[in-house]
């Protein structure tokens, strides 16, 4: 868990976001994806270079792996915080947990991960640009869904700004004909466009600038879950504007209530902005996300706490054991298993 904290010291901001993981879920915070310019790309107009991601993260490790160190490196506690939630990563499955991809950036020669963000992001304009036609062309089973606008997908306009005038200038049937060239077998393009701004999500690079090591990210094995649209994990906006007349939307006052409890955790980085970009994963339509939780990993001194806040979760669900290898850790689990912790 972060080591992100408004006040009151690392202990009483970890077991404030392990109660607020235990009654709301699992919150996805946007970041945003810098995707450089492709220095070979024709026409020169300007394109999308800030890809807006949004969510949680995990890392593949053992608990011994977590909070040791290993060849100069800083241990995963030293850099998050001693704090850690273990989930199950073939049970996590069901919300959608995926590897990351990893990508490298800087120096002058052929950069292949670089390349790959360069085509998702032509095949995202390319498909943008279907959208609109298709969106023009009032097709049965091409038209947006209910409720959902181009805007809400990024495509208000096209990147490119020069084929919007030509794309707002066609008739229905002029938009049919075209669209009519590029009928695969294969769901509508403002879907395609969703799916590459899902796939966007999982890139990661795998160097950081803050530490010596240059595969410093790629050593934590990092695991995701994002926002997936109408998945099977249930996952809601923290917009207090956004879908509020929904039946299915997350609540109002469930989305102010955890809306002031993340401000209080850390308001230099809850701010408005980000709050209304971020989202509640709940669990699943059946079971909520702290089912999936097997193991929590808390300083002994919060052990108390913790076992408060997971019997509340859980009555008598959890055994406590504490670490005797020079480790102050108390250890809550339902079961034994390789985690994916976070």
């Amino acid at each position: 868990m972060s080591r992100r904290t408004s006040g009151g010291g690392l202990l009483a901001a970890g077991c404030h976001a392990l109660r607020t993981l235990v009654e709301f879920g699992a919150v996805l915070t946007p970041e945003t994806l810098d995707i450089p310019r492709n220095p070979a790309a024709e026409p020169k107009a300007p394109v999308r270079e800030k890809f807006p991601q949004e969510r949680v993260c995990f890392t593949l490790m053992t608990r011994d792996e977590l909070y040791a160190g290993s060849a100069g490196r800083r241990s995963h506690a030293d850099r998050f915080g001693p704090f850690a939630i273990g989930l199950h990563p073939i049970r996590a499955r069901a919300l959608g947990v995926v590897p990351v991809m990893y990508f490298y950036g800087g120096g002058r020669a052929i950069n292949v991960s670089f390349e790959m963000l360069y085509r998702l992001r032509e095949m995202r304009t390319l498909l943008g640009a279907l959208a609109r036609i298709e969106n023009r062309s009032e097709r049965p089973g091409r038209e947006l869904p209910d409720g959902l606008e181009l805007d809400d997908l990024g495509l208000a306009e096209t990147d490119h700004e020069p084929l919007e005038p030509r794309i707002a200038a066609l008739s229905p049937d002029q938009a049919r004909a075209i669209a009519g060239l590029f009928d695969t077998e294969r769901v509508p393009a403002w879907n395609l466009v969703e799916w590459i701004d899902i796939i966007l999500n999982f890139f990661q690079t795998a160097d950081s600038k803050m530490e010596a090591d240059a595969l410093d990210y790629f050593h934590q094995r990092e695991w995701r879950i994002v926002r997936l649209f109408g998945a099977h994990a249930q996952c809601h906006t923290l917009s207090l504007t956004h879908d509020i007349d929904r039946a299915d939307c997350y609540p109002l006052e469930l989305r102010r209530k955890l809306r002031g409890r993340l401000a209080e955790l850390d308001r230099n980085y809850f701010s408005k902005t980000k709050l209304d970009r971020s989202f509640v994963l709940v669990g699943t339509s059946t079971l909520p996300f702290f089912h999936f939780v097997d193991e929590v990993v808390v300083p002994r001194a919060a052990a108390e706490t913790a076992e408060d806040l997971l019997n509340r979760e859980s009555p008598n669900g959890w055994q406590c054991a504490f670490e005797t290898n020079g480790r102050p850790l108390a250890v809550f689990s339902r079961a034994q298993h390789r985690r994916v912790s976070s």
